[in-house]
């Protein structure tokens, strides 16, 4: 994704510049900087390094040992018979050492497949006083379940349910940048709106000293009785009263929306706030579901309560398996030679001149009917209901907010359009007062209390436009257009296994 860097309001080089930001800056800005996103996207990774080791469940598995022995023992009664031992000696002595190395690699069917070579080197007084052999065998061995343990399904379910993880941990992040960047724009907009609100008390006020500077005059003049710069010198300083909060309410504003950007309020000296309005990019169809489907497609909640669905499937055929006795098929096959030198114990192994070979079955079953695995499995089938409840749950709550944003759009555009209306009227009365005042006619009190009324529908106009950019700003996160309509380039994650 793209994002902007922060405006200087002058072109003089300045330790502390000021942000000038339009809705789309603001919101690529965001997302550069906020440590909410950093934070997913470390989630994000950490996802993805554990699908990649799961991965690694077919990486060959190099072994190797080598072992030393030394045995004395007493002869055997056969021993003993054969005439040509040595009588003088009781005691067989024996030294042996063996050295094995191969491979070892698991299929997809379940299969461990094992490939390796043994040495024997053996020296014993069996036969004479030291007597020397070799013994080398190639060896394959291969054990294959049938029942329990058998399938790519069992065999790559913590792979798969890692992808999914990782799948949904790459939606969640995605979620969470949407939740940053919606509440980050309309925190926006509340501070565009309160600055407007502080710039409309600090025009009043204005306009209140205006009127006692002039009412100073009049009873000067003569024109107007003493008492009424009393009037007006209290209206005067509610109204300064009034700016002083509104502004500070503003300039809270705007250091949440610094806090939100990561940046110090020292290093900045101020923010401008320059919107423009914008309307959601899709448009509904007469029925509205071209909006549901492309709403479907991009809303995380949506697409992680359907990860999750698969997932607990993945996990349920896994834990069916597990209900199943274990029945595996064992296969060996080797080459053996024995000479009293390598060599010629090794071309042995190479021409297969003596081979070995045996094949059996291994049945495990428990005896009380596997009640663990059965209910482990109860489980999981519970799991995938309630992930399946969870999906349609999330798919009928986007519809509803969907259509619910849409009517609070249309009503708030009616209700802009009466408060537009309505400024217009209270400040042609605004006006009438005013020359009513300065013709002499006018009591001061009317005066005020047109100002006032023409100060109370200019107020609800900005908050009726406010909370429309508002209802804007949640339509468009709710059909999936807030990143498109704000310029932020971001790719879906996808949503099946690759």
């Amino acid at each position: 994704m793209q994002a902007a860097e922060p405006v200087a309001a002058s072109s003089q080089a300045s330790p502390a510049p000021k942000l000038i930001l339009n809705p789309t800056s603001f919101a690529q800005l965001l997302l550069m900087r906020s440590l909410e996103i950093e934070y997913s996207r470390y989630s994000k990774e950490v996802a993805e390094r554990i699908f990649a080791a799961e991965s690694a469940l077919y990486e060959s598995v190099m072994y190797g040992n080598y072992r030393k022995t030394d045995t004395q023992r007493q002869r055997t009664t056969e021993e003993k018979k054969i005439t040509v031992l040595n009588q003088t000696d009781p005691v067989l002595i024996e030294n042996a050492k063996s050295v094995e190395t191969g491979i070892k690699q698991l299929l997809p069917t379940g299969a461990e497949v094992t490939i390796g070579a043994r040495i024997v080197e053996r020296a014993n007084n069996i036969m004479a006083p030291v007597v020397s052999e070799i013994n080398s065998a190639l060896i394959v061995t291969v054990k294959q379940p049938l029942l329990k343990g058998a399938g790519v399904t069992v065999t790559e379910a913590d792979k798969r349910v890692a992808e999914y993880e990782s799948l949904i941990t790459a939606w969640q992040s995605r979620q969470q940048l949407l939740k940053v960047l919606s509440e980050g724009l309309s925190l926006y907009w509340q501070a565009h709106m309160a600055h407007q609100v502080a710039g409309l008390r600090h025009e009043m006020f204005r306009t209140a000293e205006a009127l006692v500077a002039d009412a100073r005059q009049r009873v000067l003049a003569g024109k107007l009785p003493p008492r009424s710069i009393q009037e007006l010198d209290r209206f005067r300083l509610t109204r300064q009263a009034d700016w002083v909060r509104y502004q500070q309410n503003a300039n809270e504003l705007q250091s949440r929306l610094l806090t939100q950007l990561n940046y110090r309020r020292i290093d900045i000296t101020g923010v401008e706030l320059q919107p423009h309005a914008f309307e959601p990019r899709v448009q509904a169809s007469a029925d509205g579901s071209d909006v549901v489907d492309y709403a479907l497609d991009n809303w995380a909640p949506f697409q992680v309560s359907r990860l999750k669905v698969a997932q607990a499937r993945t996990r349920l055929a896994y834990a069916a398996n597990q209900r199943l006795p274990s029945l595996d098929l064992q296969y060996s096959y080797s080459s053996n030679g024995l000479a009293e030198a390598f060599r010629t114990s090794a071309s042995l192994v190479k021409q297969n001149t003596y081979p070995d070979w045996w094949v059996g079955f291994n049945f495990e079953m428990p005896l009380l009917g596997n009640e663990k695995a059965k209910a482990q499995f109860q489980a999981q089938n519970l799991r995938v209901a309630q992930a399946e409840t969870e999906l349609s749950a999330v798919r009928l709550s986007l519809e509803n907010d969907l259509f619910s944003k849409r009517s609070e759009i249309d009503s708030t555009r009616k209700e802009v359009a009466i408060y537009q209306s309505d400024v217009q009227l209270k400040t042609a009365l605004r006006k009438s007062e005013q020359l009513r005042f300065e013709a002499g006619l006018g009591l001061v009190s009317g005066l005020i209390q047109s100002d006032q009324d023409l100060l109370e529908a200019q107020i609800r106009l900005l908050d009726a436009k406010g909370r429309l950019e508002i209802a804007r700003l949640a339509l468009s996160l709710a059909d999936g257009t807030l990143l498109e309509t704000h310029h932020v380039e971001a790719v879906l994650p996808p949503t099946t296994l690759q």
